[in-house]
Formats: C-alpha cells, structure tokens, sequence
C-alpha cells in the first residue's frame, strides 16, 4: 500500500507539521488549551459529523436520478468508506473506491455511478467562484500562495464545467476527445473505455436534465453545507476566543476545504496546519498562536471522526482496511469489464 509517493507525501507532511510547531509558540498554545471551553469543541463535533450526513444525503439525491432507489444509510456507509481512504492513502482512491463498493453491494455499475461522484466533487468545488467574487472585499494583501491556490482551483473548477458542458451538448466531439486521450495512454483498454463512455454520457445527461425544484434542492443543501462547514470551525475558535468573525472563519475554512482536492500527505499531516496558518493568520490576520491551537485540536478530533466511522463503515460493507488498494484496482477492472 506504501508507495514512493507515498513516501515523499508523509515526510512533506512531516517537513511542514515541523515547520508549523516552529512557527507558533507551543507554551501560549497550551495556555489557550487550558482556559478552552469544551461545551464548543463538543458542538463543533457534533456539527462537523452532520456535515457529513447531508454530503452523502447530496449524493445519494444525485444516485437516485439514474438508479433505483437506493437507502440514504448505505449511500452514507459507501460515501464514509470512499473518505477514510481517501484520507489515509496519498493517491485519492475513495472516489474510485466508492464507485467499486456500489457495484459490489448494489450492482450498479461504474460508469453509471462515477458521474455522480464527478459532479459532487464539482458542487464542492462551486464556492471557488463565489470566493473569486468575493476577493474584492477580502483583505488587500494576499499572501502569494494564496492567489495561486486560487486561481489553480478556479480552473479546475471551468476546465470540469467545461468536460460536462462538451458531454451534454456535443457527445461526439466528447467521446472522439476522451477515445483520442485514451489511445495516447493505452490502446488495450480502448474498447471497453468505449463502452464505458456511452453509458458516463447517458448517465450524465440524466443527471442534468433535472427540474428546477431538484435543482433548487441540491443547490440549496450544497450552501447549507458550506455554511454549516463554517459554522463548525467558527465554534472551535469560540471555545477560545470570543472576538472572531463567522464571515471570516466561512471564508477561511471555505478556501481551506477546496485545497483537499489537491494532493496531501496521508490525513493531512502538516499541509492542513501550514495552509490553515497561511490562509487564518497571514491572509485574515488571525492570531497565530490561537491558529494554531484550534487546528491542532480540531485536527485530532476530525481524524478521530473520520477514522472510526469509515473504519466501522467499511466493515459494514465488508472490506478488510489492509487490503483496500488490491481491492479497488482489482474489482475497478473486473466492473469495467462488465460494464
């Protein structure tokens, strides 16, 4: 399971979580510890698991517009396994994974359940634009590296508007495009990518050709999502600090959530604490020290969460932990051999 990128990723993480304890004082963070309100942290908690259940509710909204009625608990079961993978192996399987468990529990095929997956990552990519929007009304210095995270995920976000926007209105353009980049990597695979293409396109323009009620249903539950994101982080800072702003802290954790898109050591290890730092105190002049405290506990707590409920999810879906990357690249081949 552990690979050289895997390798690297862990002592990058380990590099920066060094850095980070370097940067912030150890002794002021162990006082704000100390004189921390636990009632918050507990809510906080509470809130973070709940966000959650209404991303795998979302999902589940998009799995039932091309499949049977499938349960809101096994789509959540599926959807907490895909993100302790995700969390603990470098290389981003969950997702893949999480199209490999629907198959084996659900019969659903690949190519069907893969475009939900696509475009629930794209609505959790959407606030990119109302932060672009917003940058105006953001403090005037802006660290380097923020601009770059910015820009970098705004294009992600239009270059995948534009694959489903291409796949909607000009399918062949779409498959001609997707068969030619597919012979430049394998030519062994072409047939069955062919087959897997027509029912992603199918599938797709199910999805989106959606009522106006649906669609204010998704949109809707993906804004209380962000605002509840904020509202989760917001509580651990009021545990130990009274004066910080939720529009700020919605802002931050809001930029903070997209860049887990992007590669990162094993659970976050030190990226999560230097971006936190970079985006809390030197884009929105947050103290460090208290930065510091509410990210390192907020870290642990949301590692614990994630870890033991996708632990007790994947066992609920019987796949063994150990085993997880064979699996999923195993049953990816068979699946798409049958799809």
């Amino acid at each position: 399971m552990i690979n050289k990128k895997s390798v690297v990723l862990i002592f990058l993480g380990v590099g920066f979580l060094f850095l980070f304890y370097n940067i912030i004082d150890i002794n002021i963070m162990l006082n704000l510890i100390k004189v921390g309100e636990v009632k918050y942290i507990i809510m906080s908690s509470i809130i973070y698991i709940l966000v959650y259940i209404l991303r795998s509710f979302r999902w589940n909204l998009l799995l039932n517009r091309v499949v049977e009625s499938i349960s809101a608990i096994s789509v959540y079961y599926i959807y907490m396994a895909g993100l302790v993978i995700n969390y603990i192996i470098p290389v981003r399987l969950g997702e893949l994974a999480k199209s490999v468990f629907l198959k084996k529990n659900n019969n659903i095929p690949i190519a069907i359940s893969m475009p939900t997956i696509l475009i629930d990552k794209m609505l959790d990519l959407f606030p990119v634009v109302f932060l672009m929007i917003l940058i105006p009304w953001l403090p005037e210095e802006k660290p380097f590296i923020i601009g770059i995270i910015l820009y970098t995920l705004s294009i992600i976000f239009f270059w995948g508007l534009i694959f489903f926007i291409v796949a909607v209105r000009n399918i062949m353009i779409f498959k001609r495009f997707t068969l030619f980049l597919a012979k430049i990597f394998s030519r062994k695979y072409i047939d069955k990518i062919d087959k897997f293409l027509d029912k992603f396109i199918v599938t797709i323009n199910l999805i989106v050709a959606i009522d106006s009620k649906y669609l204010i249903k998704i949109i809707s539950l993906s804004i209380i999502i962000i605002l509840l994101d904020g509202l989760y982080l917001w509580l651990a800072f009021i545990a130990f600090s009274k004066s910080i702003s939720f529009y700020y802290v919605v802002i931050g954790y809001t930029l903070l959530n997209l860049t887990y898109i992007l590669p990162t050591p094993p659970a976050q290890l030190g990226s999560n604490e230097i971006l936190s730092l970079i985006i809390f105190h030197n884009f929105l002049g947050i103290e460090k020290n208290l930065v510091g405290t509410v990210l390192t506990i907020t870290h642990i707590i949301t590692a614990s969460i994630i870890i033991i409920i996708g632990y007790l999810s994947l066992n609920i879906i019987g796949i063994k932990l150990n085993t997880i990357k064979e699996y999923v690249n195993d049953r990816g081949e068979k699946a798409s051999d049958k799809d």
